[in-house]
């Protein structure tokens, strides 16, 4: 009953301290934020800035979407990267993944509120903080994880589900033949897409997905599959195919028809 007491004891110490941890972690990149806003105040007008200022103010709280996005993607990581196992759970605040979506999703706001100035230059910051350049335009979901996120581009129109697993060098991309509207991927739920893969076009990449290192998409990837290479399917569910996504399309169009 001692032991079960003490326990109980230090797991409270440990939330306490996590939390104390979590916003001074939020209070250090605010600051660092506005230390390059700074730079480029001559873009925003006053009442810009006060709002940028009350933006932030409001993302730091406890109980913000902002915070609770965040500690959905610190849980995501915590049980994702293996690198974290056995350590210090505090050693998540180092990732620069945290910086990448909480910026992003801030941006995010700003630019569906059509304050597209200081939406583009938070991903600017976003960027030169984190190496990753994300539109403001682009959606993501929850539990997210950009891991060594240097490198990684995602177009204005991508829409990200959840728990995604992204890499850095990622493009989700245009493939230039659509000027408007939708130009970018739509990515699925549980997807994992491995450095320098590039995604173009308006495709849709299905639910619990991997996607290669180098690999070159330009076509829908179908659900609890593998792709590599220049649109090749290598595994759908659990049995190995190697088929080219054009010619994987063709083959089930049959069957889609008479269903």
């Amino acid at each position: 009953m001692t032991q079960v007491f003490f326990l109980l004891i230090q797991q409270k110490r440990n939330k306490k301290m996590q939390n104390t941890i979590f916003i001074n972690f939020l209070t250090n990149l605010i600051q660092r934020t506005n230390q390059k806003i700074k730079y480029n105040a001559y873009l925003l007008s006053e009442k810009q800035l006060q709002m940028l200022q009350l933006q932030f103010k409001k993302a730091m709280h406890p109980a913000s979407f902002f915070s609770k996005q965040l500690q959905q993607d610190i849980s995501f990581i915590l049980k994702k990267d293996p690198a974290l196992l056995n350590k210090e759970p505090s050693e998540v605040f180092l990732y620069k993944s945290l910086v990448v979506t909480f910026l992003h999703r801030i941006a995010h706001h700003l630019y569906q509120q059509h304050e597209t100035t200081a939406a583009r230059l938070l991903s600017e910051i976003n960027k030169e903080i984190t190496g990753a350049e994300i539109h403001p335009g682009a959606q993501i979901g929850h539990s997210v994880f950009i891991d060594h996120p240097t490198g990684l581009i995602i177009g204005e129109t991508t829409i990200i589900g959840d728990y995604f697993h992204g890499h850095g060098m990622v493009l989700l991309g245009s493939d230039g033949k659509n000027q408007t509207n939708k130009r970018h991927p739509t990515i699925g739920n549980n997807v994992t897409i491995w450095p320098k893969a590039s995604v173009l076009g308006n495709h849709y990449i299905a639910d619990n997905v991997i996607i290669g290192a180098n690999a070159f998409i330009t076509q829908d990837v179908p659900p609890n599959s593998t792709v590599i290479g220049h649109n090749i399917l290598l595994k759908k569910n659990t049995q190995t195919i190697k088929i080219q996504l054009k010619k994987y399309w063709e083959n089930i169009k049959p069957q889609r028809s008479n269903s």
